[in-house]
């Protein structure tokens, strides 16, 4: 039976937008990661059908035979949807492998991989948002400009495994959801700038009762994880923007930028200036 499921070969376009929801089964020899912009696709992969709502992003791994089942009409004529849309981002696997040895990260490829279903990522209002935009710019140079589009395609992987590191500990249907969605709010800007406070009362726990749980479920000290997200926030902006070190102190909530650099060295190694210099310098090794 597996010789009738087709194997779809990486073809020249590595985006594209789809508007209906039939498709029979295949598997690729590449990675397809299919982000749900409107509506929700009924999915099915590896004999299990789940639906995939509005602002999920889906990890369809290469051998994983998949499809998308639609009513008998748009079977029959695999006619377009109103409403319906995702965007398909094809990513070869030699790329993927590529920027796995780059990050170091082989448990984050073993942890996408290991799994009998893909893993489905639920994406903050921020993180949909900059993910269209980037899917916009790749789709413009999509066939054109090799140069560019060959930038854009690699700085668009890396965004999504970094999505993926993220959420590789909170992702376990084992973990309840109202930890995952703490989790995400706690990635947003808002919350990053904000207090210890200000994510208890998000949670609508006690602040002893929050701090028992996140450690049971996750194995980590709730203010050690905050901590580390601010610190993790601050350092995207120290390289991707021109921000003074107060500027930045205060985006991750800190009233005095002398605090913020001890706690910047503690997770760093070095302070902000040094390390805005080092992740700029022209000798950093490309992906």
């Amino acid at each position: 039976m597996s010789e009738l499921i087709p194997v779809l070969r990486q073809a020249d376009k590595y985006t594209q937008r789809i508007h209906w929801r039939h498709s029979d089964p295949h598997s690729h020899d590449y990675w397809e990661w299919v982000f749900v912009t409107q509506g929700t696709a009924h999915h099915f992969c590896n004999g299990v059908s789940r639906d995939i709502d509005c602002g999920q992003l889906m990890l369809v791994r290469p051998t994983d035979v998949h499809g998308y089942l639609g009513d008998e009409e748009s079977a029959k004529n695999n006619t377009i949807e109103p409403g319906y849309e995702h965007r398909d981002l094809f990513v070869p696997a030699a790329l993927l492998r590529r920027t796995v040895d780059f990050f170091g990260a082989q448990d984050l490829l073993d942890a996408l991989t290991a799994p009998k279903h893909p893993v489905v990522l639920t994406l903050t209002e921020e993180q949909r948002s900059e993910l269209e935009t980037q899917l916009d710019i790749l789709e413009t140079y999509d066939g054109k400009n090799k140069p560019a589009f060959d930038r854009i395609l690699k700085a668009l992987v890396c965004q999504i495994f970094g999505l993926c590191a993220r959420q590789k500990d909170f992702g376990s249907e084992n973990s309840p959801a109202w930890l995952r969605r703490l989790i995400l709010k706690m990635h947003e800007s808002g919350l990053i700038g904000g207090s210890l406070d200000d994510v208890v009362r998000v949670s609508g726990f006690s602040h002893g009762h929050l701090c028992r749980i996140f450690k049971k479920y996750t194995g980590q000290c709730l203010i050690d994880y905050y901590r580390r997200l601010k610190m993790q926030y601050a350092a995207n902006l120290l390289i991707n923007g021109n921000a003074s070190v107060s500027e930045i102190a205060s985006a991750v909530g800190y009233d005095s930028p002398a605090n913020f650099i001890i706690q910047f060295r503690k997770f760093s190694g070095m302070t902000p200036h040094a390390y805005r210099k080092s992740r700029t310098s022209p000798h950093i090794r490309p992906l």
